[in-house]
């Protein structure tokens, strides 16, 4: 080959340059580099594809143990779980408060074992050592519990996590063995003591998100395979839905409820003559309004005020523009 590129190289170049020996040499070398250097090129990027995580990976593509586990829960915003561990955060917690409560006590036996009252009554004049050690600690002490109080606040306001998405894990670590039943243990917890670190749709209504929505979308799959999610291919262990699907299907099946619950007290109260007997049902509507929305969605204390007030604003209204006697 290298004589070829020297044939072919000095039929190309002008008289001039064959007769000069060193540009003969450097263009024959250059030659031989360069496709080895774009040999070398493709073979370093052949291998970097090979090896590079692309958006069609699924959870089977992944090695098995933790990269395969890790990256179920990353599939889904609810399999993000973990333990609050409040029966060690309250040992902790009293721990520390303890520090401070006898640095506390330490601190005041010195104040009354003091012998200068001039120490006591300006702290620049004040040259008593071991108070200032004591002080220091107890600041020391006072910042550190103040750090884990906070933490553990955000910790406690933090939502429970899913019992689905818990029990979903669990199928998932039983049937596949990915995972030591010893690390997988905190699974087994009671809800109180399981976070969700994800936020959940509030919106949204539990029972129907989680149940009824779950299995329509398990039989749409099955006859429509294009809509299947591509996360994982495993279907005997654990479902996961597309959240765009969850979702629009939950709201589609909360438009019926909707509608009936607002529906149903006006054509009762179409039905009857007496203005108590329409109040009674407008108050009787609006309790089993308030229950419901109360007991399957997340609504705070607050927006079931607002949403049962104008609940029963929009009957109210309604029942004032039918009572009223039409002008001839």
């Amino acid at each position: 080959p290298m004589r070829h590129h020297t044939i072919v190289n000095q039929m190309c170049t002008n008289p001039d340059e064959r007769q000069n020996p060193a540009i003969q040499l450097a263009k024959s070398s250059s030659g031989i580099i360069c496709p080895l250097h774009t040999a070398c090129i493709a073979f370093q990027h052949k291998e970097c594809s090979s090896d590079a995580i692309t958006a069609d990976y699924q959870v089977e593509d992944y090695p098995n143990g933790y990269p395969r586990f890790s990256s179920l829960i990353a599939s889904h915003d609810s399999f993000f779980v973990a333990r609050r561990f409040l029966n060690l955060r309250a040992r902790l917690l009293l721990l520390k408060q303890n520090r401070v409560v006898g640095l506390e006590r330490k601190l005041h036996k010195i104040d009354r074992d003091e012998d200068t009252p001039l120490f006591l009554g300006s702290s620049q004049c004040d040259q008593n050592k071991e108070r200032e050690k004591v002080l220091a600690e107890a600041d020391e002490a006072m910042q550190d519990l103040d750090k884990f109080i906070l933490r553990s606040r955000r910790i406690s306001e933090l939502e429970d996590a899913d019992p689905r998405a818990v029990t979903n894990l669990q199928n998932w670590i039983d049937g596949t063995g990915c995972i030591a039943r010893a690390e997988s243990r905190f699974l087994n917890y009671p809800p109180e003591e399981l976070l969700s670190i994800s936020p959940q749709d509030e919106s949204a209504m539990i029972g129907l998100q989680s149940t009824v929505a779950e299995n329509l979308l398990r039989l749409r799959d099955c006859f429509f395979e294009s809509y299947r999610s591509n996360v994982s291919r495993d279907s005997t262990h654990i479902y996961i839905p597309k959240r765009s699907s969850a979702a629009l299907v939950s709201r589609a099946l909360m438009t019926p409820i909707v509608v009936v619950m607002l529906l149903t007290p006006v054509i009762l109260c179409s039905y009857l003559n007496t203005t108590s007997s329409r109040l009674f049902a407008i108050g009787g509507a609006t309790v089993v309004f308030i229950a419901i929305i109360s007991s399957t969605t997340r609504m705070k204390s607050h927006e079931l005020i607002v949403a049962g007030a104008t609940y029963a604003t929009v009957l109210v209204v309604f029942l004032s523009e039918s009572s009223t006697p039409s002008q001839p």
